[in-house]
């Protein structure tokens, strides 16, 4: 968003997150926390933009430097300034996925999607759900091992991606589940056109040196390539979005 356009912005996502970190950080970690989640939204599209655009970046931190405290307030503050599906590609195993899964439910979703499974009880409120009036959220994976964005889910979950509300799917980098993403939003496409005009998408990769990148040789000049599976389905879900980083 340009500095003009985020003075406009009110940040109700990310005011209830910095509550959680409060007791943890304080206000000097909170105020690191809202200043570089913010310096990363600059580079950002502004998701209310016309037109095709596409942004990627990287973010470097050390190990054990709060990379997902702040990644968790940069989903904040996008989905404050309009985006809304929001993809977490949380490693490459079940139980990395599901951790990451319940620091999203406690910093973003507010409810413990472990016993919730998104019925949005107001006995499995948690962390920012227990803030008055915080904002509802869609969420189509949850914080138990089998958790992830299975076939089923697929089959299952409804296609409307423009809600009011953000969407949120927190995913392992596997083949298969890459594969169970790009049918459900072709489910959706089918709708619509042959890209999806109406819905910013925004993919967080964490660890993305890991299975993301193409690693096989091609020529520049190579348009047969077939990258690599866990590539090729990151690039299809984005080939989908007329706006999306």
């Amino acid at each position: 968003p340009t500095d003009e356009n985020r003075e406009d912005i009110e940040w109700k996502f990310f005011n209830d997150y910095i509550k959680i970190l409060m007791p943890k950080y304080g206000s000097k970690g909170t105020d690191k926390v809202f200043d570089e989640s913010l310096d990363v939204l600059r580079y950002l599209e502004d998701p209310v933009s016309d037109g095709l655009w596409y942004r990627k970046g990287v973010v470097v931190g050390e190990v054990q430097s709060g990379k997902t405290a702040n990644y968790i307030g940069l989903i904040s503050k996008a989905a404050d300034a309009g985006y809304k599906l929001i993809i977490v590609l949380a490693g490459m195993y079940n139980d990395l996925r599901a951790q990451t899964q319940q620091r999203i439910d406690q910093g973003f979703i507010g409810y413990n999607s472990k016993q919730d499974l998104s019925n949005q009880s107001a006995n499995n409120r948690f962390g920012v759900g227990n803030y008055m009036g915080h904002l509802p959220v869609m969420y189509y994976t949850n914080g138990n091992q089998n958790g992830d964005f299975s076939k089923q889910n697929a089959e299952q979950t409804p296609t409307p991606l423009n809600y009011q509300e953000p969407i949120v799917l927190v995913v392992k980098k596997n083949k298969s589940i890459m594969d169970n993403i790009n049918n459900w939003i072709s489910r959706y496409m089918h709708r619509k056109r042959n890209s999806i005009d109406d819905v910013p998408l925004m993919i967080i990769d964490d660890e993305c040196d890991s299975a993301s990148v193409n690693t096989k040789r091609f020529n520049v000049d190579d348009d047969q390539h077939v990258p690599t599976a866990i590539n090729s389905g990151i690039r299809d879900i984005l080939a989908k979005f007329d706006k999306s980083v």
